[in-house]
């Protein structure tokens, strides 16, 4: 599902929240979003999908693990799922057009990154801050480390990574993130 709401400056509320996980939700300059709203986009479970929206701060979930810049490390865990949220910033200097592009890097401890390793988010243009909330799923188990390593980059550099934060999902934070309306969840899904 695809769903954008792109420069809608007027926007205020989302009227029932989404439950796809591979939808890609476009809030693009939508400045008025309110905080209810921007919470249920926040929350929704991403498994292939994201969200873009206005933002300049990473949201009090993720601040377990967080950081200025474009890197993470967090604690190594075989069994953990990701939630990723990035502020990104728009290169003004760079006037290409084509579709912006976001390299996020996995790696554990000092290994070498393979091509497994990296997934390319297609990002619409956006023209301020805005956060970018996408999943990460599980890690191969490799007990020689004790870290994950987290980097993100843009491909064409037309925008910046200002700060990043992920949350480490629990089965419990999966759950509540799905059962916030379990009746519209269900009609959502059969469709």
């Amino acid at each position: 599902m695809f769903l954008s709401a792109n420069d809608c400056e007027s926007l205020e509320s989302v009227s029932c929240p989404f439950y796809t996980p591979n939808a890609q939700l476009n809030f693009t300059n939508c400045f008025k979003l309110g905080e209810q709203a921007r919470r249920t986009i926040i929350q929704q479970s991403y498994l292939d999908g994201w969200a873009l929206l206005p933002g300049r701060e990473v949201p009090e979930e993720f601040d377990h693990h967080r950081a200025r810049g474009s890197s993470l490390t967090l604690p190594y865990s075989a069994s953990s799922k990701f939630k990723i949220c990035l502020v990104v910033a728009p290169n003004h200097e760079i006037r290409d057009y084509r579709v912006s592009q976001l390299l996020c890097r996995r790696r554990i401890g000092k290994c070498e990154l393979d091509l497994s390793s990296v997934k390319v988010y297609r990002i619409p243009r956006f023209g301020t801050e805005h956060l970018f909330v996408f999943h990460s799923g599980c890690i191969e188990e490799d007990k020689s480390s004790s870290e994950i390593v987290f980097e993100f980059s843009s491909k064409l550099h037309d925008f910046e990574i200002v700060e990043c934060g992920v949350q480490i999902l629990t089965d419990q934070i999966e759950r509540s993130a799905m059962c916030l309306n379990p009746t519209k969840r269900l009609k959502t899904t059969l469709f």
